[in-house]
């Protein structure tokens, strides 16, 4: 196999990989806001929870930018060893 392949190769998992994690943050975004409405979670589980939800999305962002860059990497490389 050749190195670009592979780099284009792990550039698609992490893109999926991120646009799935973008697709869950979605989800448990939705969640979060509906449990602030029930006595499940104290105000501050749920700022935690919120917090937690914008971080792991700025993690899937930067792999999707990592997806892209390593494409445009490769993309640029006359050869690879």
């Amino acid at each position: 196999m050749r190195p670009k392949f592979i780099v284009y190769c792990l550039a698609i998992i992490c893109l999926m990989f991120s646009w799935n994690g973008l697709m869950l943050v979605e989800d448990v975004s939705a969640m979060v806001e509906a449990e602030g409405s029930s006595n499940c979670y104290t105000t501050d589980q749920l700022e935690l929870l919120k917090n937690k939800v914008i971080s792991f999305r700025e993690f899937m962002v930067l792999a999707a930018v990592l997806s892209i860059v390593m494409s445009i990497c490769a993309s640029f490389s006359k050869k690879c060893h």
